[in-house]
């Protein structure tokens, strides 16, 4: 007999009948179902065929070498994932700072990925995309460019938690967002804001620099010598790329 939506609901809301449980170290752990995280993951299937009615939550990930903090982001991110076996998604209303409102749903997206769970995977992806879009409209210029910022740092490119896909995502959503904000500096004329920030992001600034010329050439020297004169009071140091697209900052 096919379960409803409604009773499938049910399910994921009051988990009655549960017959499995992931323990969570200080907290009550996680009831689960097993036929219904078992239709959605063959990871879960073969789990449940080696436990019959519990087991730690990090047995799922053996060959992981997570910190406390990883842990602690992980524990939240399967709520999400035994939220999409239960009802086909989660809702994404994740409020906070950066990385959890943003950054988190890449972590659930990994995840998802490990389980083998394809249509999580997507989820998860738009969940992210729509976060950083609208993190990107209700912030302040000096927020978004501060996680900006921190997309690029080895603290999140080397985010054990991560994917090799979910940093890929990371960077190609963030170099949009870059991207768009040396733009409106340049509009704004304010070139030297533009260059602190492609200099504080070196690996996002060489890629632009790569891909496209950064600003058209107008042919004022005035404006050349200017930025050639700030380029020449910050010294030793300066990434070869960056200045050359300082000096095409005209």
């Amino acid at each position: 007999m096919e379960l409803s939506g409604e009773y499938m609901h049910k399910l994921g809301t009051t988990r009655m009948f549960s017959d499995f449980t992931f323990k969570v170290e200080g907290g009550a752990g996680h009831k689960v179902h097993k036929l219904i995280l078992g239709a959605h993951s063959p990871v879960f299937e073969r789990f449940f065929q080696r436990h019959e009615k519990e087991a730690d939550l990090f047995e799922l990930f053996p060959d992981a070498d997570y910190d406390e903090f990883t842990k602690l982001a992980i524990r939240e991110s399967m709520i999400d994932i035994f939220a999409y076996c239960y009802f086909g998604r989660y809702h994404n209303t994740k409020a906070g700072d950066f990385d959890v409102r943003v950054l988190s749903h890449l972590l659930t997206l990994s995840l998802a990925g490990h389980l083998e769970m394809p249509g999580l995977v997507g989820h998860s992806h738009v969940h992210f995309v729509a976060a950083f879009v609208d993190f990107d409209s209700s912030s302040s210029p000096e927020q978004i460019q501060l996680a900006l910022t921190k997309c690029f740092s080895a603290e999140v490119l080397e985010e054990k938690g991560f994917s090799e896909l979910a940093r890929h995502i990371l960077q190609d959503v963030a170099f949009e967002g870059f991207a768009e904000q040396v733009k409106k500096l340049k509009q704004d004329g304010k070139f030297k804001e533009a260059f602190d920030f492609m200099e504080a992001v070196p690996m996002a600034a060489a890629k632009l620099y790569s891909c496209r010329p950064l600003y058209e050439h107008e042919h004022e020297e005035s404006v050349v010598e200017e930025r050639e004169a700030s380029i020449t009071q910050r010294g030793e140091g300066l990434n070869e790329t960056l200045v050359k697209a300082v000096q095409n900052m005209d």
